[in-house]
């Protein structure tokens, strides 16, 4: 596969182990792609990492709702706590959304390092355009 990143799905809301509609999954460069890497690339990994899989927990929970959406970025917010994360290390990105409402979400994630360090927070809004309910056509 052309994509670079490997993730290990931990929860979403499809698969709660919480209550939260949260969704949380471990993230790094595949090894394939690590050689063309620096060490100051990490801020730079993790960066794509947080544009990569903070939307889908609202997707998800439009999907167990049997929902059909398309979805589009309207924000997206970064603060970083660390200036040069590992860019061969994998990142735990819990990804949490508490607004939904007509359409938009707001999404909050933290992306942690393999210490357990916070080196990211991310706000992204998101907008859903429902899409028309498929029939069958049996």
């Amino acid at each position: 596969s052309k994509f670079p990143l490997d993730a290990r799905p931990v929860e979403s809301p499809l698969y709660p182990t919480s209550n939260a509609d949260r969704n949380v999954i471990w993230l790094r460069i595949k090894p394939e792609f690590q050689g063309t890497l620096k060490p100051a690339d990490g801020l730079s990994v993790v960066l794509f990492m947080s544009d990569f899989s903070m939307i889908r927990v609202a997707f998800e929970i439009y999907q167990k709702s049997n929902i059909r959406t398309n979805t589009s970025s309207l924000h997206h917010s970064v603060w970083i706590h660390e200036s040069m994360p590992d860019p061969l290390g994998w990142f735990l990105v819990v990804s949490e959304c508490e607004t939904i409402s007509h359409g938009r979400a707001r999404i909050e994630s933290r992306i942690f390092d393999e210490s357990r360090k916070c080196v990211m927070s991310v706000v992204q809004e998101a907008y859903f355009q429902r899409l028309p309910d498929i029939k069958p056509k049996l």
